[in-house]
């Protein structure tokens, strides 16, 4: 079963099993429980490529939702799967074991890079930035705020990578804002869990890839209208990222 209104009901149903092995257990404790204990599956699912024309009328390949990946901390994780199937006899008996809850949660002030970045049109190396963290602590989530000019962002993918080299697709190009034509994005929140358990302290990176020269077009089907075309006409200048801050969660 792979559909939310599935998922939310099953995850539900586990952690009522956890909380009934484990009273004490909070909602962080019980999360990492459930992310420790879970299994991988569809192992040999290679996430998504898509093939463009770039803006030398070269044909090139990105990687628009990767695969499984383990991060630094010995997690797995997939766009699709998140930390893997819930395996709710490994929690239950983790939990049982359980005699202590994470540390006090801590929530990081933003840090943020203000130099404005040239995104190149159907460019498949895109535009990159770092910025470097200090703080030791043991990641839970990362927050990305971003503001972007883009005058066709469903040509966008935004990535970011960690210092130990774990790389999240927090958007895929050709999904979502289909019609965020000539807007301007202004301190869009988005947030990643492929880093739970790394070290906030490093490098981070940051990438936006434009991925389409105007050779493609969004459809959408309407039962009257039939088949309706969207996001025809290129963005005609490169966008530009304004600025993008990064905000953790962990302990």
């Amino acid at each position: 079963m792979y559909g939310t209104s599935a998922a939310a009901a099953n995850t539900s149903g586990a952690i009522a099993l956890v909380m009934s092995a484990n009273p004490q257990l909070d909602a962080r404790t019980i999360k990492h429980t459930l992310a420790t204990t879970a299994r991988k599956l569809d192992g040999n699912n290679a996430g998504v490529d898509i093939n463009f024309t770039d803006v030398n009328g070269d044909v090139v390949s990105y990687n628009a939702i990767p695969g499984w990946q383990q991060n630094a901390a010995g997690y797995n994780v997939h766009p699709f799967y998140g930390l893997g199937a819930i395996d709710v006899d490994a929690a239950v008996a983790m939990a049982q074991q359980t005699t202590a809850l994470l540390p006090t949660l801590q929530v990081s002030d933003w840090h943020t890079a203000n130099t404005e970045l040239t995104i190149p049109d159907a460019n498949v190396n895109g535009v990159q930035d770092t910025l470097a963290i200090t703080g030791n602590l043991t990641i839970e989530a990362v927050q990305l705020k971003l503001s972007i000019d883009h005058t066709r962002m469903r040509d966008l993918a935004i990535e970011l990578i960690s210092p130990s080299g774990t790389r999240s697709v927090l958007l895929s190009p050709r999904t979502g804002l289909i019609n965020a034509t000539g807007t301007l994005v202004q301190n869009a929140l988005l947030l990643s869990q492929h880093f739970y358990g790394e070290s906030a302290a490093g490098q981070w990176e940051i990438r936006l890839i434009d991925t389409d020269n105007g050779t493609s077009q969004t459809l959408l089907y309407n039962e009257q209208a039939g088949l309706l075309s969207m996001n025809d006409t290129n963005n005609n200048v490169d966008g530009t990222v304004l600025s993008w801050s990064l905000r953790f969660y962990g302990h």
